[in-house]
Parts: C-alpha cells; sequence; structure tokens
C-alpha cells in the first residue's frame, strides 16, 4: 500500500473514531461558561463588526462581551451563533471537528517523528498515538465543552505549525508556520511557546538550524512574538490571565503549587479518575516540602532531557522520550509557572501539553521487539476500548449540569462554583425550593458574596416559589447591591420588584443603571422601555425599543410594542 492512501486511510480511521465516540455530545446543552460567554453573550448574536472582537479591555468590562485577547475563538464562536441561531450543537460539532484533526495531527507528527528518530515510516506508531489522544478521558472534558474550543482550536494551529515545519525546510512552509502561530496567538495567549516547541523538535530529532533557517523561520517567529507581547502589554496592560485579573491567585501561593499540579495533570492522563470541570485545588493545602520536592522532580527531569538531546550518541528512544517530556512540559510553563490565573488546576490546560506523551507512546513501538509490538498493539486496543468508556461517561455527565456539578461537590462538598452552579440550575428549571436550599448553604459559606443575595432574591420574587415573598426578595437585592453596587442582575431585579410595586422612579433608577453598566443587556432595555411607553413616554420608549432590535434583529416582543406605536423599524 502507498503511503499517500496509507495517510488517507489513517486520517478517514480516525475521523471514523471519533464521530462515533464522540456522536452523544452533541446533543449536550450548555454548561458553565457556556453560560455567560455563549448563551448570554449578547456580541455573538449582533451582525459582524470586527471592534466586537478586539478593543480596549477595562476591568468589570467583560458582562456578557466577547474575551478581546482571543478575537479569533469569538470569530468563531459568532459563525457557529449565526449558523445555528444559538443551538448549542454546532458549538460541538466545532469542537469535535478540531479535536479529531488534532488526533490526525498528532499521528501525522508522530510519522514525521519516525522517520527522523528511528529512519522508519510507522502507520502503527501514529495511529497509536492518535488512537490514544482521541480516546483520551483527559482530552474529552475539553473536547465536549464548548468553551473549551480555545483549547481545542489553538492546539490545531500549534500542531499544524509544527507538523509545516518538520515536513519542509521551504520558506513557503515557513510563511504557513508564521501564520499558524498568529492564528494560534489570536486563539489563545499561552501557544506562543510554538518557537520553543519546534526549537525543540528539532534539535531532538538532530535537525541542522542554519543560518538560512533561522532567518526564514525563527526570526520571523521570535518577532511575532515580541510584538505580541509588547501589543498585549500596551493594550491589555498585562501579560497574563486578562480576563481573571481580578481574581488572581498571589503568585507566591501560585507558582510554588503548579509543580504538584503538573504532576496531576500527569497521573490523570494515566489514572482518568476523579476528574472534574472543577477541582478547587486551595493554594497553600499541601506541605511546602511537598511542592519543592514535585518540582524538584520535573526539574530533574527537564534537565535529564536537556541533556539527552545535547548528545550526540544518544539513542532514538531517548530523544523520543526527551522530546515528549520537553513538549509536555513547554506547554505547560505558561499557565503553571509565573502567570498566575485564579485556579491551581483546569484539566483543559493540560490539552495542547498531552500531544507530547502521546507522541512518546506511539513512538515507543519503534523501540520494542516483534513479540512485544503485537502485545503492545493489543494493549493500546484494550486500553483504547477501555478509555472510551470512561469517555461516554464523561459525555453523559457534561451532557446533564446537575450532574456536572453534583460530581464535583462529590470531590469537595464545600466546592462555592459547584454550589452556585447547582443552584442557578435548579433556579432555570424551576425547582426554587432546591435552589434556594443549595444557595443558603453557599450563603453560610460566603456571606459577603452580593451575588448569591442576589440570586436568592430571584426565587423569592417568583409566584410559583411556594415562600414567594416581595419583602424577603427585597432585602436580599438590598444586601446584594450593598456588597456590589454594580451587579447588573440585582439591579435588574430591584427594578422589576419596584416597578410591581408601583415605585416607578425607583425602578427607572435601577433599569438606567443596569443598561449604564451592561448596555448590551436587552432585559434592562426592554423593562425601561415598556415602562416609558405605559407613562406616555412614547419618544423615549421608541429609542429603547430600537437599541434592542439593533442587538437582537428580529426580537418580536420589541418589533410588536413598536407596531403598537406605529413606528417603523
Amino acid at each position: 500500500m502507498s503511503k499517500p492512501l496509507s495517510k488517507v486511510l489513517l486520517c478517514l480511521g480516525l475521523i471514523f473514531v471519533g464521530a462515533l465516540l464522540y456522536s452523544k455530545s452533541l446533543s449536550n446543552p450548555f454548561v458553565l461558561d457556556d453560560l455567560t460567554k455563549i448563551r448570554e453573550n449578547l456580541d455573538l448574536r449582533v451582525p459582524f463588526d470586527f471592534s466586537n472582537f478586539v478593543y480596549p479591555y477595562a476591568e468589570n468590562s467583560m458582562h456578557f462581551r466577547n474575551d478581546p485577547s482571543r478575537p479569533l475563538t469569538y470569530m468563531v464562536y459568532w459563525a457557529c451563533w449565526h449558523v445555528g441561531h444559538g443551538a448549542p450543537v454546532w458549538f460541538h460539532v466545532t469542537s469535535l471537528t478540531f479535536h479529531i484533526l488534532n488526533a490526525i495531527l498528532i499521528a501525522l507528527i508522530t510519522l514525521e517523528l519516525s522517520t527522523l528518530l528511528f529512519s522508519t515510516f510507522s502507520f502503527i506508531a501514529a495511529g497509536i498515538s492518535g488512537l490514544l489522544f482521541l480516546t483520551s478521558p483527559l482530552m474529552a472534558g475539553t473536547a465536549i465543552y464548548a468553551y473549551g474550543l480555545s483549547d481545542v482550536l489553538s492546539t490545531t494551529l500549534m500542531l499544524a505549525g509544527l507538523w509545516l515545519a518538520l515536513i519542509s525546510k521551504r520558506r513557503r512552509a515557513a510563511v504557513l508556520v508564521c501564520l499558524c502561530f498568529i492564528g494560534a496567538l489570536a486563539t489563545k495567549q499561552s501557544t506562543i511557546v510554538l518557537p520553543a516547541l519546534i526549537f525543540a523538535a528539532e534539535i531532538f530529532t538532530k535537525q541542522k538550524i542554519d543560518r538560512r533557517r533561522i532567518l526564514n523561520l525563527y526570526a520571523p517567529l521570535t518577532l511575532i512574538a515580541v510584538f505580541y507581547l509588547i501589543f498585549r502589554f500596551g493594550y491589555f496592560g498585562m501579560i497574563g490571565d486578562i480576563e481573571g485579573r481580578n481574581g488572581m491567585i498571589p503568585l507566591s501561593l501560585y507558582a510554588p503549587a503548579q509543580g504538584t499540579m503538573i504532576l496531576k495533570y500527569l497521573l490523570l492522563t494515566f489514572w482518568p479518575f476523579h476528574l472534574s470541570v472543577d477541582h478547587r485545588e486551595i493554594p497553600g493545602e499541601i506541605s511546602i516540602w511537598w511542592y519543592a520536592l514535585c518540582w524538584a522532580v520535573l526539574l530533574t527531569v527537564t534537565a535529564i532531557s536537556i541533556w539527552i538531546a545535547r548528545q550526540k550518541r544518544s539513542s532514538p528512544i531517548q530523544r523520543t522520550l526527551g522530546f515528549g517530556w520537553i513538549f509536555f512540559f513547554i506547554c505547560l510553563l505558561p499557565v503553571s509557572s509565573i502567570f498566575p490565573t485564579v485556579d491551581l488546576l483546569v484539566e483543559r490546560r493540560a490539552y495542547s501539553a498531552e500531544a507530547g506523551l502521546f507522541f512518546i507512546l506511539g513512538l515507543l513501538f519503534l523501540y520494542l521487539s516483534p513479540q512485544l509490538k503485537k502485545v503492545m498493539v493489543v494493549v493500546v486496543l484494550i486500553a483504547a476500548a477501555l478509555q472510551s468508556i470512561v469517555v461516554q461517561a464523561r459525555i453523559e455527565v457534561y451532557g446533564s449540569p446537575e450532574l456536572l456539578w453534583r460530581e464535583a461537590l462529590e470531590l469537595d462538598p464545600e466546592n462555592p462554583r459547584a454550589l452556585i452552579n447547582l443552584g442557578v440550575y435548579y433556579s432555570i428549571q424551576q425547582r426554587w425550593e432546591d435552589s434556594e436550599k443549595v444557595l443558603q448553604d453557599l450563603l453560610k459559606l460566603q456571606p459577603e458574596n452580593g451575588a448569591v443575595y442576589s440570586k436568592i432574591a430571584y426565587i423569592y420574587l417568583q409566584p410559583t416559589f411556594k415562600n414567594h415573598n416581595s419583602d424577603v426578595a427585597w432585602k436580599y437585592l438590598s444586601k446584594a447591591l450593598e456588597l456590589d453596587s454594580e451587579n447588573i442582575f440585582a439591579l435588574y431585579n430591584a427594578g422589576v420588584l419596584k416597578l410591581d410595586t408601583g415605585d416607578l422612579k425607583m425602578a427607572e433608577d435601577f433599569f438606567r443603571r443596569a443598561i449604564r453598566l451592561a448596555p448590551l443587556m436587552t432585559a434592562s432595555q426592554l423593562a425601561l422601555a415598556k415602562m416609558l411607553k405605559n407613562q406616555n413616554r412614547n419618544e423615549e420608549a421608541v429609542g429603547f425599543f430600537k437599541e434592542v432590535l439593533r442587538l437582537e434583529p428580529g426580537n418580536e416582543y420589541a418589533q410588536k410594542e413598536l407596531r403598537e406605536l406605529g413606528v417603523p423599524y
């Protein structure tokens, strides 16, 4: 069988396995950050406007807006929204497509590495790498999570850049690598490691890096990286996690713990149990000596890998192990070193890094004797089958917000993010008593959390809640606004409550404050417009109804109200 035909069959096989394995996830709902970053993101609903994807970032401006530091990711979200009219299925189809493409790219890169390291073009080794990646439960949690697209898509662009760099030394290929790098940076900032990954691949495979290679490839990549860092710092005000700037863990707690977190990612790859959308690792919970030991292990393995790369007589398997580890370690460094974020450990951070481990597993096949190769193929098929069972379980958990957050609470019964999300889910399902119980439990843990007071107040505003009481709702709303005067949900609900009780002046004030803080929140605009219309302040009402239609073309309620006012739209 010819090499081109074998490649086609390899790719088709991975596509078939991926489509079969993940087909059930296409019907999953939005969960966690999907709700605020996609479902409630009004930037995605309006006609395409580049200024909605790249704009000056200001603190607290991320309510229901695109993240301007990841414009390409949100452009893909925009396309998915308009193709599927906001249905989750198109977001899942997109993530799954790129996830399968990543498995294919890992297989193709393994093919190139098998040639460069072992002088063997092994489709079995490539198939092992791609299949194990595709069926990995740790990877599945990112692939079936719509908001995980930034990790999936950025990995696609990074792997494509690495593959192009390996297969061709031509200037045309270098241009394509640079384009992949630019696209990756516009998807997720941690992809800035791509030049280091390409350099590591060429060093470990003993490729010649001459002056021409430096000028054609490494110099442009370096310039892109430097320009990106300068632009990011100048435009957004910082290099690290922009969106989480208000809740980041202090560096003194974050950096020491990351050695342990990196080893945990490694463990979860081969022992995919106790997976969760939210692990809630607590800074300082583990001894500093354990943190030091973990970092010592990581740095020792990294030093050995670098030593292997420098040795002229190191064996292909030694170079395989060294490159796989360096790839894994480098990919995790931007989020697992001196640049803190809001969480110590998030499973999807390991998505791109894990490719290094699967390169090792695939290329290990070439090191074995003929008898052991047969054994390994059987073991890999069994492992893929077992992993697929766990993947199906992950799909089921992600298919139910209740299961997702109950799973997190099993790991940590006092997990505040799990409690508030479970409470919100129960509210959406109008399970008011269940929602109040969960949120009251959270309030005991976080008595100064204004968002919790706001959500409990919303429950007491519902006529179908058995303890419905406007006075109690106002008490909770007052406390919410006392703790956070810019809580747009509390402001909106306060406006609704005051409107119901006939205090029109206060209601208007609350609605206008909510609109000023979140001008894309059409619920506040509609409520205020309707109130103004009832007061015969029609000119003002028309302005708000038209603004709603600008933000949400086709909004039937705004259209109906304008027709009643005799105003064209």
